[in-house]
């Protein structure tokens, strides 16, 4: 089992473990944090491995308070926050209490925005059940719900245990488990060679859920991502947004997709236009954007956007949206591999860079 511990910012420190029955120790793991009752909320589709989970925290002697939840998209919305907040009132949560999510990004997004609100912020564990939750999404402290937009409203809430629990991912459909990766090589790419190096030397083991190597991928992600979160944790110095890589042209294609496209493979196809329109822009080497491709395609992923995508009329939308932020954006790009720069630039700069970026991929 591996173990990571950070200290994000002043008093909060997290603990991570990767491992196949890492979620056993969470007994263990919370009676030395001074808490007698644990609230669990967990996706109905893990609710067999949940109740394990329930038990073995019952076993180290300490009070659960369960409940289950289908947490599709849709549970990101402020009818379920106030469900929550409900359920941990009429039991009489106090302050020393920890709420455990156990689920997807959509489950930890509002439980975790639960937590943080909830009498002024309780303590929470994140159990991811998805190899995107587990090599991304399980640590940076956002959390948040979809309010007359997508994650308009939120907080910065960072959980005090991290348990990526590996056997979650031993069943997961195919799709959803490949959709990890692309999270991942864009870590790869932000973080530099060796990291690189190693994905494109173990991309056939990952692919076929060897979990030794996928352990290590996902060990290897987080730390990159919790030493970003660490120099810029609530995105005050910009710093941060260089793990927006790839996701400007994703956004557009789930968008233009009207969301049919999954949030991991949309990622998959913006790393690729992103990463050409570095080479246009600041050189990045043409070899890269080859390798990457094919690294995607080895995992399983998507490495272009669908041809009935019309690509000028989604970014088109997208970048409207950003122009009502004031005409400019930062795009995060890529000098060379571990040499992310942030572009700030007009938004119509940004359009036709992307643009005509979009096309020389699907010309190749």
């Amino acid at each position: 089992m591996k173990r990571i511990e950070a200290h994000i910012v002043d008093f909060l420190d997290t603990v991570v473990l990767i491992g196949s029955g890492s979620t056993r120790v969470l007994g263990r793991l919370l009676h030395g944090l001074n808490t007698e009752r644990v609230f669990i909320v967990a996706d109905r589709a893990v609710a067999g491995k949940a109740l394990e989970i329930r038990r073995s925290v019952e076993e180290a002697g300490l009070e659960t308070v369960y409940m289950e939840v289908e947490a599709g998209e849709a549970f990101k919305s402020l009818d379920s926050i106030v469900g929550l907040w409900r359920w941990m009132i009429e039991n009489s949560v106090s302050r020393s209490d920890f709420l455990v999510a156990i689920g997807g990004g959509t489950l930890s997004d509002a439980a975790g925005f639960a937590a943080a609100t909830i009498l002024r912020g309780i303590r929470w564990c994140n159990v991811p059940t998805t190899l995107l939750g587990m090599a991304d999404a399980c640590v940076g402290g956002k959390t948040g719900i979809d309010f007359d937009g997508k994650n308009l409203v939120g907080a910065f809430h960072h959980p005090t245990i991290v348990l990526c629990d590996t056997s979650f991912l031993e069943t997961l459909p195919e799709r959803i488990y490949r959709m990890g990766f692309s999270e991942i090589v864009k870590h790869g790419l932000l973080a530099g060679h060796a990291f690189y190096k190693w994905l494109r030397d173990h991309s056939h083991e990952l692919r076929r859920r060897v979990m030794d190597a996928v352990e290590e991928a996902i060990a290897r992600s987080l730390r990159f991502k919790l030493g970003v979160v660490q120099r810029d944790y609530r995105e005050v110095s910009g710093y941060r947004m260089i793990l927006n890589l790839g996701h400007t042209v994703a956004h557009a294609i789930e968008h233009a997709s009207g969301y049919t496209i999954p949030h991991g493979e949309a990622v998959s196809m913006g790393l690729v236009v992103e990463l050409e329109a570095s080479r246009m822009l600041l050189g990045f080497e043409e070899k890269r954007v080859a390798e990457t491709r094919r690294l995607l395609e080895d995992l399983g992923l998507p490495s272009t956007p669908p041809r009935e995508i019309d690509a000028a009329e989604a970014l088109k939308a997208i970048m409207l949206d950003k122009k009502r932020r004031g005409g400019m954006i930062v795009l995060p790009l890529l000098e060379a591999l571990g040499r992310p720069r942030l572009m700030r630039m007009p938004v119509e700069d940004a359009y036709r860079i992307l643009l005509d970026a979009w096309r020389r991929v699907m010309a190749c």
